[in-house]
């Protein structure tokens, strides 16, 4: 599958993701949540840009991320976990029209921000930026666990049919 195609179904299961999804991936990304925490500030922009964005470093030694479109990012300049334009970029990759929002609240230790799908929270952090990276790890892993569901029926139809040329029974 070409870049093209995979961004195609990857916004296909992005937009068909429902609040359920949602709620099992924040169970299920959990560990890497945590990892995430644990990470130092060049660790975090990193790893949304090769684990959420699907980037990767031109050369070992390079200074530029390709992205899907095969254009040229500056790692330099890619600091989602740092810089509120480097984040917006993440939030508008991960974001389902009408459904993701990011929200200022107040509590007694002061603001903080959430990301919501619909009404479900995603997840918080004390930054905007922090909260759009956690958030973003979550719908990834949601999306993820889409496609891999897609893929597993595909592939148990695809058996199928080739069982019902061969003779066989459809299930």
């Amino acid at each position: 599958m070409n870049n093209h195609d995979f961004e195609a179904t990857r916004s296909a299961a992005l937009k068909s993701l429902t609040r359920t999804d949602i709620i099992m991936s924040r169970t299920s990304a959990e560990p890497l949540i945590k990892k995430f925490n644990e990470m130092t500030p060049d660790e975090r922009n990193r790893f949304i840009a090769t684990h959420v964005m699907g980037w990767y470093p031109n050369t070992p030694t390079s200074a530029f991320y390709i992205t899907h479109t095969s254009n040229f990012f500056k790692i330099a300049d890619f600091r989602p976990a740092e810089r509120i334009a480097s984040a917006f970029i993440v939030f508008d990759y991960i974001l389902v029209p009408d459904k993701t929002s990011l929200i200022p609240c107040e509590s007694g230790s002061g603001v903080f921000w959430e990301v919501c799908f619909l009404d479900t929270f995603i997840s918080a952090g004390p930054t905007p930026e922090l909260a759009i990276c956690r958030a973003s790890i979550i719908i990834t892993d949601a999306v993820a666990a889409k496609l891999n569901e897609q893929a597993l029926s595909q592939g148990e139809n695809k058996d199928n049919d080739q069982r019902c040329l061969a003779g066989g029974a459809r299930p």
